[in-house]
């Protein structure tokens, strides 16, 4: 691991996030082919109409209408109308999720001669073969993945065909219509916009703690069963009510001392011990039932340190070039995602106790 930070450090890694060019990625290629077409971005919302996800969901959405703004696409209201389904980024692209499997494979069966694109997400099919989910289309599907270890789990697993990078344009034209493409999270298509830009320079006087309580917390392992009533609670009480309550209950949890605490302190006192008086910022700052999307980038933009089991804290506060540990998840996507995306980027580090070849 790095040495302990200085003041010139921070300002490297500061300097050191600003992108010198305009992005140039697969996604942005393959969308360039859509100019002129109508494109229906299929939202991410539950049955009752409320959006899915959370703060790290609002990154990957506000880079994706970079992209579509930087390429001059055109958005239609209905999937009837169009040439082209676009399913936003995410991490719901998992068997044991309900929500975007379920969205997937309906709209795949109802508009089986649409072409269809999934944005770089992250995939993880262990009992049924994937294939199964597209069913029997008859237009190209072309599915964006994030990081190394979704792109090799569709080819290598489910024997789906990669794209040749220096032929994107053929993307889905193989034999079963079905094509796998390797770009990274379009969160990093904000890093030369105003929500990371005119924050660069905040004043760094906390240290943020950011451990999730889901069913992607590594100890949960996935396994929503191991969630027992917090699962029946979250599923069956009001937005509403989780907006009101949720502030409460996350005040008390920042007063447990975890096993992801202690070891944030004991790293912060090896690496960083000029940041070991700073004042504890201790939230799920990635909930939008506990912190707004507005007060999540302001408070990661306010830490001198950002310690996060949350893959989008992490990449937010790499962009900010904010001394950065991610800590690995439940499965491949975040490791995945800071060996494709920020391993090259001096103020982060990745924090695993799991050997490599475990991943």
């Amino acid at each position: 691991m790095e040495a302990t930070t200085t003041t010139a450090d921070r300002r490297k890694w500061s300097q050191s996030a600003r992108p010198s060019a305009p992005r140039a990625t697969l996604v942005r290629q393959y969308l360039s082919g859509w100019r002129g077409a109508k494109i229906y971005r299929v939202p991410l919302v539950d049955e009752k109409g409320v959006p899915v996800g959370n703060n790290g969901d609002r990154l990957m959405l506000l880079g994706t209408d970079v992209v579509f703004r930087d390429l001059g696409l055109s958005s239609c209201e209905r999937p009837e109308d169009a040439d082209l389904i676009v399913f936003a980024s995410s991490g719901g692209m998992l068997e044991k999720m309900q929500r975007i499997p379920h969205l997937f494979r309906t709209l795949c069966a109802q508009f089986p001669a649409t072409p269809m694109c999934v944005l770089p997400s992250s995939y993880l099919w262990g009992t049924r073969p994937f294939r199964g989910e597209i069913g029997q289309r008859t237009a190209p599907t072309v599915l964006f993945c994030r990081e190394a270890h979704s792109f090799r789990h569709l080819t290598r697993d489910h024997g789906l065909a990669g794209v040749d990078p220096e032929r994107i344009e053929d993307a889905g034209q193989s034999d079963d219509g079905v094509g796998v493409v390797l770009d990274p999270d379009m969160a990093f298509e904000l890093e030369s916009e105003a929500v990371v830009m005119d924050r660069r320079d905040a004043a760094q006087s906390t240290v943020v703690m950011v451990e999730r309580t889901d069913v992607e917390h590594v100890s949960v392992g996935m396994n929503s069963k191991k969630l027992g009533v917090r699962k029946k609670i979250a599923r069956y009480t009001p937005a509403w009510l989780k907006r009101a309550v949720y502030p409460a209950v996350n005040a008390a949890r920042a007063t447990r001392r975890t096993t992801f605490r202690e070891h944030c302190e004991a790293l912060l006192r090896e690496h960083c011990p000029e940041a070991v008086d700073l004042k504890r910022d201790i939230a799920d700052v990635s909930n939008v039932n506990t912190c707004s999307f507005e007060s999540f980038c302001d408070r990661i933009a306010a830490a001198r340190v950002v310690f996060t089991t949350r893959l989008h804290a992490g990449i937010f506060g790499a962009m900010l070039g904010r001394r950065t540990f991610v800590f690995e998840g439940s499965y491949h996507k975040v490791r995945g995602i800071y060996e494709m995306s920020m391993a090259d980027r001096e103020c982060v580090t990745f924090v695993s106790d799991r050997p490599a070849a475990e991943a």
